[in-house]
């Protein structure tokens, strides 16, 4: 990374105390919507599909999902409970005995989702015991639903913290007043996004012929900050200039 044209100062103000505190509360509310959206591809803008996701992990899935979710797991192996039952006239049919459990562990629309895959990928061998192979029975069905809500259990406690903190984003002056301060380094990703979609369009281009086209992140960054650095020093140098002229 490049040197920096401008250090503040190592004693905080009330004001870089204020701006770095609320950087960090950005930082951290980036990073948990990251966790939120890792490995899904991105369906919409990037805040309202984390909103949604981190939502469906703490609702509790409704009696109707719970159902759907049973017959799309019959449906992916091509076998139906209830048709077993009625051959063999069993006295009991597995997937109302799912569907109470999954109920009484009032599982979330996003664990119910993650079980209904983990199961629908899951193998259930043939001929080494129940009559509804390849679907699970109820001992089956809670060994995955178990392992699923340990796994998710992380998972569940980033979405709850993301939705507990209600996120202003950065305008572009507080996105300049932080560069101003030497803070662009702990601007949120998006608020440096922010601050290169800020610069003209030429410059950009110029920028991009300068550090080349194989250029790392923190290259682009360090670009990005020089400019307004840059910017700002000048505009306060023509503001004085302009004051000890009149």
């Amino acid at each position: 990374m490049t040197p920096k044209l401008y250090t503040r100062r190592d004693t905080p103000t009330p004001r870089t105390t204020i701006i770095s505190s609320r950087l960090m509360v950005l930082r951290q509310h980036e990073e948990q919507m990251q966790m939120l959206l890792h490995r899904k591809p991105q369906t919409a803008a990037r805040v309202a599909q984390a909103t949604e996701e981190a939502r469906k992990l703490i609702r509790v899935a409704t009696t109707e999902e719970i159902g759907a979710a049973i017959r799309e797991v019959e449906d992916s192996f091509g076998r139906y409970y209830l048709h077993v039952t009625q051959s063999g006239k069993k006295p009991v049919n597995p997937a109302d005995e799912i569907f109470d459990l999954l109920k009484s562990l009032r599982i979330t629309a996003g664990e119910l989702e993650e079980w209904t895959r983990t199961v629908k990928k899951t193998s259930f061998p043939l001929g080494t015991g129940h009559a509804w192979q390849p679907l699970p029975n109820l001992p089956e069905a809670n060994t995955i639903v178990n392992r699923v809500l340990a796994d998710i259990k992380p998972e569940k406690a980033q979405a709850s913290a993301y939705l507990a903190v209600k996120i202003t984003p950065l305008t572009d002056a507080e996105i300049m007043e932080a560069i101003a301060l030497d803070f662009f380094d702990d601007l949120p990703q998006s608020g440096k996004i922010e601050a290169w979609r800020m610069i003209p369009p030429p410059v950009q281009k110029a920028i991009r012929l300068r550090i080349g086209t194989d250029a790392t992140p923190d290259a682009k960054w360090a670009a990005v900050r020089d400019y307004h650095l840059e910017t700002i020093r000048l505009a306060a140098a023509e503001a004085n200039a302009k004051r000890q002229a009149s």
